[in-house]
């Protein structure tokens, strides 16, 4: 491709308190904040060396402003924005320093709707693994990956594996050949992005890793002993024997997972593709942890708005598209 793609860069959250938001993310999450503007402020992990990888933006509303791709070198983006006219979707350039911190980028509407920016230059900042002064809360490392309902699985899986080169690390087909839900990758990690067969364009969560098993049942504490308990959704517990995880909401409503995988893949040959007999019932698809942990709350299937990228107005949600 005349393209590369690195990995899930950032994201803007929506939030309707600005400095509540920042006092979670900060003091509980352990995030660090970079910098602030009026109606944003831009944090990031410990172990993120560079300005951002998430924006807290005040809006009447939660959702997702848009989440950013890295790509290797600025070139790319003349690039995607070829691919992206030539496929008739919406296209915005976004002049450097818009963003703060960031290079010019590149935000489109991919087929479902959803927001993505593509960018390669962001300044660089320290990253604070290991100084014990800016340890805090839970000590998240850094974003890494989005979720979201889309009601167009199959168009999405061919545009972001076959057109953007998206590996796929696991999809689920049904009998009537549907996606009902894939995990797809460009770093070497399990998945930069998801998508879960349901109304759309929304969000499901925003994730972060963090370094080991241990930090999950740290966030449990922290999130008890902060006053949070009544905001965790699921978990903690398992997708998979490799990873760990738990959901809560933020002090707005935003959906968050605290992630980590040990399980390393370094081929994109590598698929785990599970087919599912046309009857084969989805309720155990939907109860948050189908390898082991408790089911989640009824709340957890909720998803949150969009923003298209044309005039910023919440992008309205249509069932599944029937097989």
């Amino acid at each position: 491709m005349p393209f590369s793609i690195l990995h899930t860069g950032h994201i803007e959250l929506r939030v309707a308190d600005l400095e509540r938001a920042r006092g979670f993310y900060v003091d509980v999450l352990g995030m660090v904040e970079t910098e602030r503007e009026p109606g944003r402020i831009y944090l990031r992990g410990i172990d993120e060396p560079f300005h951002h990888g998430l924006t807290l933006r005040k809006a009447d509303s939660i959702g997702i402003g848009h989440y950013a791709l890295r790509v290797s070198k600025p070139e790319d983006l003349d690039s995607l924005y070829e691919l992206h006219r030539e496929k008739g979707l919406p296209t915005r350039k976004i002049p450097e320093g818009q963003e703060k911190g960031q290079g010019e980028a590149l935000r489109v509407e991919d087929p479902a709707g959803f927001p993505v920016e593509f960018y390669h230059s962001m300044e660089h900042a320290d990253a604070l693994i290991g100084k014990a002064a800016y340890r805090r809360g839970i000590e998240v490392m850094r974003i890494d990956h989005i979720t979201n309902y889309t009601n167009e699985t199959n168009k999405e899986f061919d545009y972001y594996v076959k057109d953007l080169g998206f590996a796929s690390s696991s999809h689920m087909i049904d009998g009537k050949g549907v996606v009902q839900r894939m995990f797809i990758r460009r770093k070497q990690g399990n998945h930069d992005l998801g998508f879960l067969r349901g109304a759309g364009p929304r969000n499901h969560h925003i994730a972060f890793w963090v370094k080991d098993w241990p930090s999950i049942i740290r966030a449990c504490d922290t999130l008890t002993m902060s006053g949070y308990r009544d905001k965790i959704e699921c978990g903690p517990g398992r997708h998979t024997p490799t990873d760990f995880s738990i959901y809560f909401r933020d002090t707005e409503g935003n959906r968050v997972e605290l992630y980590h995988e040990d399980r390393m893949m370094t081929d994109p040959e590598y698929d785990h593709v599970q087919r599912l007999p046309a009857s084969a019932p989805m309720v155990d698809y939907m109860r948050g942890h189908p390898y082991w942990g408790m089911p989640a709350l009824p709340s957890y299937v909720d998803g949150f708005p969009v923003e298209s990228i044309m005039d910023g107005s919440l992008k309205p949600s249509t069932p599944p598209i029937p097989a």
